[in-house]
């Protein structure tokens, strides 16, 4: 994510990004895995900054979650690769 240099991302998280994601988030793997290839589609080089995924959340969440921002930046930080 970030503004950094591109960086090759895979095509799935990683077990440890879902167990981190669901702790936090309470998200089953199967939204966090649709959020991750969105994220794929809408960026492909993998370059989003906090703002710009917080918008982006909120689009694909399209719900009245009162801690979005919180979860949010839950899912940024496992996402954040420098």
């Amino acid at each position: 994510m970030g503004n950094h240099q591109a960086c090759h991302l895979e095509e799935d998280l990683s077990l440890n990004d879902y167990r981190y994601l669901m702790k936090q988030t309470n998200l089953t793997p199967d939204v966090i895995q649709g959020w991750y290839r969105e994220f794929l589609n809408v960026c492909p080089n993998g370059q989003l900054n906090k703002n710009q995924f917080i918008k982006l959340y909120k689009e694909l969440e399209n719900t009245s979650i009162k801690n979005i921002e919180s979860i949010a930046e839950h899912v940024f930080q496992a996402f954040d690769r420098n």
